[in-house]
């Protein structure tokens, strides 16, 4: 049995035998019987460690943990990201604690400091920088979870629960996958061919195949039978396998055949889509700034950025254009002071420290050109490319086309769409995609086309013979119960007499 000495005021020792029979000491605040509860869990404990029922926790810290956990993540594609994420965002917060010590209710502080507030207007822009987006608070928690999950099962760092499974986990809508048309697929490739056949062949053949663009980098010649219509995707980027470790079969559509065929014949790479110089892509490929290109030459736009060609003059301290201040603030930030307001107010309205508030004013940073006027900088957004002059200036603006915000991955789901609203079969879909289940096929993948719904809703309910479209009994353009002139009306049904 145990036991309790005072030591102070609410101020306990706990003596009790451990696994190994040898006696051990703790000291807690709190009250007495608070304090003969912890001896009593203490003493259940290492009777469970003595019997094998349990493991003895190790004292390591979490960041002492993760340097060992990381040999286990190196292996992934994403290590980098996943491995700055931690050393930003988690590390400085848990890496000083013991790793069987951390709380479920630890977690969730952390998670829940990096949640946006729900108002963020008015914060300035280095005030909202530090705020992380839902998913990715979602990708810390995953992280944690694996994390806990390896220090129980393989390392044996504690044994219990893992703390995440009860931790925050932040409410993330899952955004609609992209999908384009075929005819506008075609249109981008067209455009593209204007300027490159190497891009309008990639266009193409990531849009009627589907394949990830690290797969594309990766694709040889020796992959691709073109008189049985086949490509063998094995590899992607610079790994010798795909993202699911399988390869996988995947048919070349008629329309494609004839450009690839082309393309085989003037090649004298060993790759499909070499570099300039006809070695392997690099991993790091930026396929999207030239499909983006690709948008703009096509006329595939979200509107036209109208901006002022005057040069712009900089100003001390705008540093690589992520500074909180521009010219014409800190001019205003002097005018303000001059006329007596304070430096907390003004700090408060700027997104700034008081101390920087105060070089300001005194001149001590943002000299010289912040004293100038700063150029014009003025710019506007329209849906047409009309030209147009700077109010301020009174010269011609420049004119920018603002690509639509198709990005090159979704040539992929455009793909896997259009083959699940052609066949209706989305394990056809899965098998082509290489998605281990076709959950990730539907949830991620196939777009629910409203134009594709509504063909299906009228090949469902067609329209009865003779009925041009209307009620039975009912002249056209007649108004129903529901009448034109009053839409709130309830819709009603007539009983038979």
């Amino acid at each position: 049995m145990g036991s309790i000495h005072a030591r102070g005021k609410n101020t306990w020792e706990l003596v009790y035998r451990g696994a190994d029979g040898k006696r051990k000491w703790l000291r807690t605040k709190g009250t007495k019987s608070k304090a003969k509860d912890m001896l009593r869990e203490l003493e259940s404990q290492q009777e469970r460690i003595r019997l094998g029922l349990e493991v003895a926790p190790q004292r390591k810290t979490v960041s002492t943990a993760y340097a060992s956990h990381c040999e286990a993540l190196r292996m992934l594609r994403s290590f980098s990201t996943v491995d700055g994420r931690w050393r930003k965002h988690l590390l400085p917060e848990l890496g000083e604690k013991l790793v069987h010590q951390v709380t479920p209710e630890d977690i969730s502080k952390v998670l829940r400091a990096k949640m946006p507030p729900e108002d963020t207007e008015g914060q300035s822009r280095e005030g909202k920088r530090k705020w992380l987006a839902p998913k990715t608070v979602r990708h810390l928690r995953q992280h944690l979870h694996r994390f806990f999950g390896w220090c129980i099962d393989e390392e044996r760092l504690f044994k219990g629960e893992n703390p995440v499974a009860r931790a925050f986990d932040p409410d993330v809508e899952d955004a609609e996958p992209e999908a384009m048309d075929l005819a506008l697929v075609e249109l981008v490739a067209s455009a593209a061919e204007e300027y490159s056949q190497d891009v309008a062949d990639l266009i193409r053949t990531a849009g009627y195949t589907g394949l990830r663009r690290g797969e594309l980098i990766a694709l040889v010649w020796e992959c691709v039978d073109l008189l049985n219509r086949i490509i063998r995707v094995r590899a992607s980027g610079d790994s010798k396998t795909t993202k699911s470790k399988k390869s996988r079969p995947v048919p070349i559509p008629l329309a494609l055949l004839p450009h690839l065929e082309r393309r085989r014949r003037e090649s004298t790479s060993l790759w499909v889509f070499p570099a300039p110089d006809g070695s392997r892509n690099r991993p790091d490929w930026d396929a999207n700034a030239l499909f983006r290109t690709a948008l703009r030459r096509a006329g595939v736009v979200d509107g036209y950025a109208h901006s002022c060609g005057t040069p712009r003059r900089v100003a001390t301290g705008e540093r690589h254009g992520r500074s909180k201040l521009t010219a014409p603030q800190v001019k205003e930030i002097r005018r303000r002071a001059k006329a007596g307001e304070g430096p907390t107010a003004l700090s408060k309205a700027y997104g700034v420290s008081r101390r920087t508030i105060g070089f300001i004013v005194s001149g001590e940073r943002w000299g010289g050109a912040a004293r100038t006027e700063g150029g014009c900088g003025h710019s506007e957004r329209h849906p047409d490319a009309e030209p147009r002059g700077c109010p301020a200036c009174k010269v011609p603006l420049t004119v920018r086309p603002i690509p639509a915000t198709y990005l090159f991955k979704h040539l992929r789901s455009t793909y896997l769409t259009h083959v699940v609203e052609a066949t209706g079969d989305l394990k056809v879909s899965q098998d082509l995609a290489g998605h281990s289940s076709d959950r990730v096929t539907r949830k991620h993948y196939a777009k629910k086309r409203v134009e594709h719904l509504r063909a299906q809703v009228d090949r469902a309910f067609p329209v009865p013979a003779g009925t041009n479209g209307t009620l039975p009994g009912t002249p056209n353009n007649a108004p129903t119960n529901r009448t034109e002139t009053n839409p709130s009306q309830p819709i009603t049904t007539a009983r038979p007499a």
